[in-house]
Parts: structure tokens; C-alpha cells; sequence
């Protein structure tokens, strides 16, 4: 357990507090506190309460205060706190807990973020698919924000199969549910999309695709949301101009030479039009 004379401590729960949720980064900061504690599922390191005085931090590890009752009820931070452990255990431990039903020794991680979006595939299916000559088989994309990809496919297809799950390709992201929505929809319009209803498919998330199609879906949305950043910081940007203009008097404006008068104009036009196009068009 921490001493009162650890003077890091303090300074590595600060650290600790900027990730300790978040999937998949197990920092040194993180370590470093969680060495403190005990790692066990259903341990609430309640000696460790007193040297937090961050309630919030304390609740995301999973350090419960003996007169907090309530805390009991939030199931999602409990979840996140142990989820977190089991990476840590791992981490102390020096293995490697890889789920039995999954094969993730290919996994491809693309993008930023704490919640994932993954695609997996059986390979039986792709090995068929390319056997007939084809680029697309079976694979199901599904996302998950408070567990690692790993463990949610692991969970996701039941205790009985022949083979392992392909965990192939893994998004990361800030919102995992937009993300899934957005890819979901794209490949559903291109007639991608295997309805349950229509097929033997069980369940409503599997796509005749393949990981590369998907790796440039992604990359494709990823440059239309640069694209709506771009013009919205224009956006901004000309209507901060415009406002300035309204607030200029006209004593500043007869001090201006003709030349100027000119460029200042034209400036005026091209803002009115930058805004009046955005404004049109969301």
C-alpha cells in the first residue's frame, strides 16, 4: 500500500487521472500507481482512500470510500476500473492475456482514440471466398467503449467453434457508436450489408467486405470530418470578420486609402459569401 512520506504519489495520480480509463494505454503513470494497490477483481483498496482527495480519480481507481454506499450502483466505472486491472495484472505479471477464442496476432490498429470500432472475420469464410475468386467474405463489424476489442469478440461468438475469431482490423476513436453508425451505412448503400431477414445470417452486423474495403471507409470519413473542420474554422473565421466590420466607424474607414478601400471590399465579399454558402448548407 502507498506511504504518507511517498512524495510521488500525489504527482503520478495526476498523471493517472488523464488515462486511467482509457483503453488499451497502459501508462507508466498508471503503473506506477496501481502498484500501490491490490489488483484483485473485488478489492477496493480502501487504505489507499485517504492520500486521494479527488473523489472522481478515486472512483476510476477503483479506491472506494468505506462511507460511500452509492458508488456500488454505477456499474460502468466499476466495469472500466476492473477491465483496467486486468490489463495491469497482466502488465505486472509479465503475460500476455490473450483471449483463447481470438486470434488478434495480425490485428491492424489504425486512428486515435479510447473506443474502438473492430472487424473480424472467421478465416474458413475467407478461405472460401478467395477459392471462388473472390475479394469479400463474411465479417462483422461491431464496436465496444468500455472493453478491449479482444475480450468483446471473445464474448461476442459463444463457447463453441470450430476455429478462432480473426480479430483483423481495430479503429480507434473518440465515438465509437458514430464510427460503427457511419461505416455501417456507408457499406449498407453499397450494397454491402447482410440482412438477417434475407440470409442465414445471424445477427445484423455482418458485411460481405473485406479489411482493406473497411481500413478505407475509414480513412475516407476521417478526411470528410477534416474537410466540415476545415470549413467550419472558415466559417468562423469570416464571420469574425464580418463583425469586426460592422464595428469599424466611419472615421476608420475615410483613412483608408483607395487601394485599400479595395482589398478591404473585396475581403467583405468573399466572408459574406464563405458564410452565406456554410449557413446553406447545415
Amino acid at each position: 500500500m502507498a506511504k504518507a512520506h511517498d512524495e510521488n504519489f500525489s504527482q503520478l495520480l495526476e498523471k493517472a487521472k488523464l488515462t486511467i480509463a482509457q483503453q488499451g494505454k497502459e501508462t507508466d503513470a498508471i503503473r506506477s500507481v496501481l502498484k500501490h494497490m491490490n489488483l484483485d477483481k473485488d478489492e477496493n483498496n480502501p487504505d489507499l482512500y485517504a492520500f486521494i482527495s479527488d473523489t472522481p480519480l478515486a472512483r476510476m481507481l477503483g479506491i472506494l470510500d468505506p462511507e460511500d454506499k452509492e458508488w456500488e450502483k454505477v456499474d460502468k466505472a466499476r466495469h472500466q476500473v476492473y477491465n483496467t486491472r486486468d490489463r495491469l495484472r497482466n502488465k505486472r505479471l509479465g503475460t500476455t492475456k490473450a483471449p483463447k477464442k481470438v486470434d488478434s496476432s495480425g490485428t491492424e490498429y489504425i486512428g486515435q482514440g479510447d473506443e474502438f470500432v473492430y472487424l473480424f472475420y472467421f478465416r474458413t469464410y475467407k478461405q472460401y471466398a478467395e477459392s471462388e475468386g473472390l475479394n469479400y467474405w463474411q465479417c462483422n463489424i461491431g464496436c465496444t467503449s468500455e472493453d478491449s476489442p479482444e475480450n468483446r469478440v471473445a464474448k461476442q461468438i459463444g463457447g463453441q467453434l470450430p476455429e478462432k475469431a480473426t480479430l483483423s482490423l481495430v479503429m480507434q476513436t473518440n465515438d465509437c457508436v458514430t464510427l460503427e453508425g457511419l461505416i455501417h451505412d456507408k457499406l449498407e448503400r453499397q450494397g454491402r450489408w447482410l440482412n438477417p431477414e434475407a440470409s442465414d445470417v445471424i445477427g445484423i452486423e455482418w458485411f460481405s467486405t473485406n479489411p482493406t474495403e473497411v481500413k478505407d471507409v475509414f480513412y475516407s470519413l476521417k478526411l470528410l470530418e477534416e474537410e466540415r473542420n476545415t470549413k467550419y474554422m472558415r466559417y468562423q473565421e469570416a464571420k469574425k470578420f464580418l463583425a469586426d466590420s460592422a464595428s469599424r466607424s466611419k472615421e476608420e474607414l475615410e483613412k483608408m486609402s483607395e487601394e485599400q478601400l479595395m482589398e478591404y471590399a473585396e475581403k467583405s465579399l468573399k466572408n459574406s459569401e464563405i458564410v452565406k454558402e456554410y449557413e446553406s448548407n447545415n
